[in-house]
């Protein structure tokens, strides 16, 4: 039998891992681990409960342009009502020094500054300019720098394939120095002392912990003061603009189509999710390789010391379970995995086990049939077989001695004629033949012919079990039917079926060759022995060459 190479298992482990981590830096899992995650956010929530930390206010570009006479109002009415935080992702562009003086004085109002440059790459590892930089982010009014202000920077969601899953979380502001300025978000959770104490630099919205809406108040509202002060209880109020009519919004996991986020919104979601502590841990780079080495390892050292079934069921098994782990991680632990280089790999690693197990098996059938071949033929036909005239009780012996048939027929071809006749069986009589057609150019033995292995057939044998099976399979050699062999399997060998049948069809190859030889041999020697012939080649004894000749006919000198 084939001998693997001993390092065959670890270099294709090697090849895979490798393979995997090339695809996973080129983005290759991004889209279709993407629509996955998308999916298990879209079934239904544990909890449809609202934010109960989060309210939002959605403004127009009119609203947006108001003077003081709105805004102060405005941030006087949510102190009274005891709001925890307030949120401006803006700088009011007609608010006057009166108003960020009066920010200044209730300590818990913080100002976004929104990057100006929208981030155009697909790559969640999207680099940001310098917080000081001149252009990177809008301008903080010249009347602020009086103040003690919180200001914070803030960017657009990170954009995958059109989906939005990710908010950043930190900015490079000094490269020498290696300050990191958190985003508005993060440093609202921080005033609350609800951040998480280590994040990246992005980090995974929660969309299905929370209700799909977030809790908001019209802007109008609060300015003139009709608003419940139970409802700002222990809340932050994020106020940005609105989704305009024309807009595309934001497409989230669970929000597309017309029913996209604004910013505000979006920011809201961000801000809820880590305030209650419930980030989706996604795995970086490194942490996907040790997943997928794992998975290899497993795969190459341990599936193949199962059985066939064992490793068909194990394998069936491993899509399913790793579908339905994936999601109750993520439900429930707020983990995801990397499913499709999970499932990736082990189909890589599936299918080299199974073509190995294919071609071990079949190089062992193989050298099992040829050698048992070679020890039939010096068994069963030694030289004397072409010269016998019982050669057809020597197949039959071998069959008998081989295979654990039913009942056996050979039928011979008829020379000069395309007809065949019976000529011995085992384990029945030539009587129990039902099928009476002899002509084998038609049908089942022209079936047999065209198909070249063992066809079923039926009512071919008289008195034959139920549930036995028939077949006839063609003894052809060069193109040139020698005759046919019918044969029954017990229902009992139905499981070994598909391995008799292949070991069937190597001795009728086998068998059909002996028979065309044998006819080739008695017409060479019915040639060498016309008297005539001999005459006129000047022969009147067999010479040497002659000798062996005749010893091997078949052989060239």
């Amino acid at each position: 039998m084939r001998q693997w190479p001993r390092l065959t298992a670890l270099n294709v482990g090697l090849f895979v891992i490798c393979a995997i981590e090339l695809l996973s830096v080129v983005n290759f899992f991004v889209l279709p681990n993407g629509a996955m995650y998308d999916t298990f956010c879209k079934l239904p929530p544990k909890s449809t409960q609202g934010s109960k930390k989060v309210i939002i206010v959605p403004i127009n570009p009119e609203q947006l342009y108001s003077d003081d006479e709105t805004w102060i109002p405005f941030l006087n009415n949510l102190h009274d009502v005891n709001a925890k935080q307030i949120l401006f992702s803006f700088f009011p562009p007609r608010a006057s020094e009166q108003f960020y003086a009066r920010a200044s004085e209730f300590k818990n109002v913080i100002f976004g500054r929104q990057k100006q440059l929208p981030i155009t790459s697909l790559n969640v590892q999207t680099a940001h300019q310098p917080c000081n930089g001149a252009s990177a982010f809008v301008p903080v009014p010249d009347v602020v720098d009086k103040y003690t202000l919180k200001i914070a920077p803030y960017d657009l969601p990170v954009n995958q394939y059109g989906i939005h899953r990710f908010e950043h979380a930190l900015f490079p502001c000094n490269e020498a120095k290696k300050q990191i300025k958190p985003n508005f978000i993060l440093a609202a959770a921080q005033m609350r002392n609800e951040a998480p104490q280590t994040i990246d630099s992005q980090f995974a919205i929660n969309f299905m912990a929370i209700n799909r809406v977030l809790p908001n108040i019209s802007f109008e509202s609060i300015r003139s003061g009709n608003i419940v002060p139970e409802l700002f209880q222990d809340r932050t109020v994020l106020v940005g603009l609105g989704k305009s009519s024309d807009s595309p919004g934001f497409q989230t996991p669970v929000h597309t189509g017309s029913r996209s986020l604004s910013l505000v919104e979006y920011n809201g979601f961000a801000l809820d999710t880590l305030i209650e502590n419930r980030i989706i841990q996604w795995p970086g780079r490194y942490a996907i390789l040790l997943i997928v080495s794992g998975i290899v390892i497993v795969g190459l050292f341990v599936f193949p010391l199962f059985s066939d079934t064992l490793f068909f069921i194990g394998a069936g098994l491993f899509y399913p379970l790793t579908v339905i782990g994936s999601f109750l991680l993520l439900r429930y632990a707020f983990v995801w995995l990397p499913v499709m280089q999970i499932m990736a790999a082990a189909t890589a690693v599936f299918m080299f086990i199974f073509g190995r197990k294919y071609m071990s098996k079949n190089q062992f059938a193989r050298e099992v049939i040829l050698n048992k071949s070679e020890q039939l033929k010096d068994r069963f036909f030694p030289d004397g077989f072409y010269a016998s005239q019982a050669y057809w009780a020597k197949v039959v012996n071998m069959v008998n001695q081989t295979l654990n048939l039913e009942r056996v027929i050979f039928l011979e071809k008829v020379p000069d004629d395309h007809r065949v006749r019976e000529i011995i069986a085992l384990n029945t009589s030539i009587e129990n033949i039902q099928e009476r057609r002899r002509d084998y150019e038609r049908t089942p033995y022209s079936t047999a012919i065209m198909e070249n292995r063992p066809i079923e057939v039926t009512s071919f044998f008289k008195r034959v079990k139920e549930e036995d099976v028939q077949y006839l399979v063609p003894l052809s050699y060069a193109g040139q039917v020698q005759g046919f062999w019918a044969f029954v399997i017990s229902s009992r060998n139905m499981r070994e079926i598909n391995y008799i049948l292949s070991i069937i069809r190597n001795f009728a190859v086998e068998i059909g060759e002996l028979l065309y030889k044998r006819a080739q041999w008695l017409a060479e020697k019915k040639k060498n022995q016309n008297l005539f012939r001999k005459l006129l080649a000047v022969e009147t004894r067999d010479d040497l060459y002659h000798e062996v000749k005749g010893a091997f006919p078949f052989s060239r000198f």
